[in-house]
Formats: structure tokens, C-alpha cells, sequence
């Protein structure tokens, strides 16, 4: 929906009558069709730069007061929810952990089961080795399923024997050295490069 001029009160007085999506339609075509290559014409696009700015502010500032009570309401929501959902989230991380070490108790008790059955054969001589079935990857409830399932995963034993393409470059910290003064880094070139800024006076 487009917002109409009156909702931004004096915000372009002598626009009134005029949408504002219009009006910045229209200002964002002549940014893009001058061409800048004399003093009048980068007169004008810098004026052009520091009303932007002016609309940008007050509107930035309009939206904050306009989003202030809903905000407020969305964090007490959010704060109601979290004291529910915090013991809810505590009371299922305590039952998987529970559920876990009752899995691996039957598996450990079905380990020594089939260890006893191995050192009874051995010692009565047999050579047939009774059938000892495995035990079941899941394990039912009536109020829930716990099973086994295999993942894989991994940890680093030596980095500098892993693979390059495997390695990624923390961008953030290479540009937080550069900032403190570093100019060299191994395999990183410090550069300089200019970039034009821009600011109200």
C-alpha cells in the first residue's frame, strides 16, 4: 500500500497534494539522469543527497514510534512465551538424556549377555555358538519413540594436513587486524583502495 503525504505530516510541505512514492520516484529519476560533470550539476546532486537524508531520517523516525507499541508488544509476548517454553525445552532435553542412558544400559546389558554366552561356550568347548538376537534400534512407549541412529561426524586431528578448500578465511577477523595497523598477512594482500563518502554538513 502506498502511504499517502498527510501521514508524514510536514515531512514535504510542498508536496502535499502529491504520494509520496511519486514524489521520491521522481527525485530518484533525475539522481540517476544527471549527469555530473560541472559545478551546477554537482551542486545539485549533493543537494539531492542531503534531502534524501533529511526524508530518510524522519521517516526512519516515524516508523520507529509507528512500530514502538507493536514491539512492545511482541517482546512481552515473546518474554511470556519464553518462561514457558524454556522448562518445556529443559524438560525434553532431561527426558533425551534419560531415554539415552536407559538405551545404552539395555545395549550394554545385551553386550554382557552375548560376552557370557561366548565365554560358556568356550569353556564347555562347543563349537556351535548359541544365537543371541540383537537388540532392538528402537524401543516403544506409549508416550514416545526412543531409537538408535547412526550419524557421522568428525574432529580435526592435524589442521595442517586438511585439505584447503576445507579451510575458510575469517573475513571479520582479517579486517578487524587490518584496522588495528597489520599490513601483512601471510597469503592475504593489504591493500588500499579509495572510496568516495558522503555526509550532511
Amino acid at each position: 500500500m502506498t502511504l499517502q503525504i498527510q501521514e508524514f505530516e510536514d515531512l514535504i510541505p510542498d508536496n502535499k497534494t502529491r504520494d509520496i512514492g511519486q514524489f521520491l520516484d521522481e527525485i530518484l529519476t533525475i539522481a540517476k539522469d544527471l549527469t555530473v560533470v560541472n559545478e551546477p550539476a554537482f551542486k545539485k546532486i549533493t543537494e539531492i543527497y542531503s534531502e534524501s537524508k533529511i526524508y530518510e531520517n524522519q521517516i526512519e523516525f516515524l516508523r520507529k514510534q509507528w512500530n514502538a507499541p507493536d514491539q512492545q508488544r511482541i517482546n512481552a509476548r515473546n518474554d511470556q512465551a519464553k518462561k514457558l517454553l524454556n522448562p518445556l525445552k529443559e524438560i525434553q532435553s532431561i527426558a533425551k538424556s534419560k531415554s539415552a542412558g536407559y538405551h545404552h544400559m539395555l545395549e550394554e546389558a545385551n553386550r554382557r549377555e552375548a560376552e557370557s554366552i561366548r565365554e560358556a561356550v568356550e569353556m564347555l568347548g562347543l563349537e556351535e555358538v548359541p544365537y543371541v538376537p540383537p537388540m532392538a534400534k528402537t524401543i516403544r512407549s506409549e508416550g514416545a519413540v526412543v531409537y538408535s541412529k547412526t550419524i557421522r561426524k568428525f574432529r580435526i586431528t592435524d589442521e595442517s594436513k586438511v585439505p584447503a578448500k576445507y579451510l575458510t578465511v575469517d573475513h571479520d577477523a582479517v579486517a578487524r587486524a587490518i584496522d588495528m595497523g597489520i599490513s601483512e598477512i601471510p597469503g592475504i594482500e593489504v591493500y588500499e583502495e579509495k572510496v568516495i563518502q558522503m555526509r550532511t554538513r
